[in-house]
Parts: structure tokens; sequence; C-alpha cells
């Protein structure tokens, strides 16, 4: 998959338009974020190599977090003129079911994370929602802090504090960026560049947070022609009927 057909995704989810938080919703955030941990390192010295030691790390995860229907749709889940594409009318589908211990659980992925990978559209309305946020804004700075990488081959510059554009050998790229130091690694809306993350066996975890409706069609989670094995994680039911899955990938 090309990255030019990589660079078209549905985008907004309701997380970014609720940029109006409850001050409580904001406090229990700030209690949650804490200060970056540093990467967990090994120094390794092959055993028949008398050279230095060297510093080794563990791989990256790339961790995947969608708002998904029950039949599997992703798009446009947090706005109405969000994605049309496809003739598409469900946009904001989710915002029926919002509550803020949704919001926590993605505070809590957070915690882990210091990258977000991104395709162009997604990269664009996040970049728009949260650039502009003041310095200490709790929930501004949790977005603005992680270095972005963002796989387009149209975007002149970047728009967003911290960015890297990605525009030839997509996947040759993520998996260089998997293999640096560093922590987690976040990829959310971005269809497309989910489906050839998952082709290629790239995604290392899956974060799912499933509605209580079937929107009959649209842009869908999972893409055609893929077999892959995930573990069971953990699931968290949430009061408003949605309910947070989390799985790991299952590699021989």
């Amino acid at each position: 998959m090309g990255s030019e057909s990589i660079e078209n995704q549905s985008t907004l989810t309701p997380l970014i338009q609720s940029l109006s938080i409850e001050a409580s919703f904001v406090r229990r955030v700030d209690e949650d974020l804490g200060r970056p941990r540093s990467q967990t390192s090994q120094r390794a010295r092959h055993p028949n190599n008398p050279g230095p030691i060297t510093e080794t790390h563990p791989m990256r995860k790339l961790i995947v977090s969608e708002f998904v229907s029950l039949d599997g749709v992703i798009q446009a889940p947090g706005g109405k003129d969000e994605d049309r594409d496809g003739g598409f009318e469900h946009g904001g589908w989710t915002w029926p079911y919002w509550h803020d211990d949704i919001g926590q659980s993605f505070a809590a992925l957070m915690k882990d994370t210091d990258a977000f990978l991104l395709g162009r559209r997604t990269y664009v309305t996040h970049a728009q929602a949260f650039e502009p946020m003041p310095a200490g804004d709790l929930f501004g700075d949790m977005m603005n802090a992680p270095r972005k990488y963002v796989v387009s081959r149209t975007l002149k510059e970047p728009i967003w504090r911290n960015t890297t554009i990605i525009r030839d050998n997509v996947i040759e790229s993520v998996r260089s960026l998997k293999s640096e130091p560093g922590r987690n690694i976040l990829t959310d809306g971005s269809s497309q560049l989910v489906h050839a993350l998952l082709a290629h066996d790239l995604v290392d975890e899956l974060h799912l947070l499933v509605y209580p409706l079937t929107l009959g069609g649209g842009k869908r989670l999972l893409p055609e022609g893929v077999h892959a094995t995930f573990t069971f994680k953990a699931a968290t039911p949430y009061p408003s009927g949605v309910v947070g899955l989390d799985y790991t990938r299952e590699r021989n």
C-alpha cells in the first residue's frame, strides 16, 4: 500500500472534540499522568566479542487505539461531518455513550506513550485541536508532548510541534521507528494506515472501545485477508454500555 492511499484517513474522535473537559476529569488525568519514565535498557556484550559494551533496548510497542461499532466500523466516531466518504451518514455515533471513564482510559494509555504515528488527516485534525493550547492545559500538554510521525506525501511542512513527516518507505520507516529507544507508539483513527500496519504485522496491541450499536457500513477496523492471533488482555465495561477490550499480538 503506497503512502498516497494511506493519507486519506478518518480521524476526529469524541476525545478530541471533548476539549471542554469537566474539572473533575481534569483532576483525575492530572493524578494519573506522571513524569515520563526513562526507557529501560540492558547493557550487553556478546560472549565472544571483547569489544565495548553496547546498549540494547526492548522493541517498542505499537498500539492501535480505536472507537469501534459492533459491526467493526471506525468511521467518523466524533462528528456529523467528520468523514462522509462513501455517503456515510452516521458521524458522531459515539456521543450518546460518552463517559468520563472512557477519557480516563486514554489518559492511562498515554502514560507509557511517547510518540504518535498518524495518517495525514488524523494528524491535521489533532494538530488543529491541540497545537494552539497553552502550556499548562493538562489535556493539551498530554497530547503535545509526544513526538509525532505523520505519513504523507502532500503535507508540505509540519503544523504540530515535534513532527517528522514520513514520505516514502512507510513500512520500513515504521520498523525502524519501533527499533529505536523509547516508549510506546500510539496510532488512532488513520483507518488505511492501520490496515497497512496490520497487514505487515507491525501492531503489537489493540485498545478497542466497542460501542453498543451497528452502523451497517463504513470504514472498518480490520482489513480483508489478514490472519493474525491476539491474546486477550483485559475487558473494562463502562456505565454507558461501552466495553474496552485490550489484546496483545501473539507471535511464535
